[in-house]
């Protein structure tokens, strides 16, 4: 995916950096910390495992459709698994 390519939802705005990066750390690490691989956490909330990786570096910033499951997924926090 190019820049061209990249729908402007996930495009990152000067300034918000610095959010995207630490969000995507601490996507990482709580993915690490559960022990799931990036292949089949990108699997169960329908994306590429390069995609989130683009997520958990900060480079894409990750849209709402995709960060619900994810937390879902992940089981953060307990509260969500009632959101349908």
């Amino acid at each position: 995916m190019n820049d061209k390519e990249v729908p402007e939802e996930m495009r990152i705005n000067r300034g918000e950096e610095s959010f995207y990066i630490n969000l995507g750390k601490n996507i990482r690490n709580a993915r690490n910390k559960l022990g799931l691989s990036i292949e089949d956490v990108a699997k169960k909330i329908g994306v590429s495992a390069i995609q989130l990786e683009k997520y958990e570096k900060g480079i894409l910033a990750i849209p709402i459709y995709h960060f619900m499951p994810l937390l879902q997924y992940m089981g953060f926090p307990k509260e969500l698994e009632s959101v349908k």
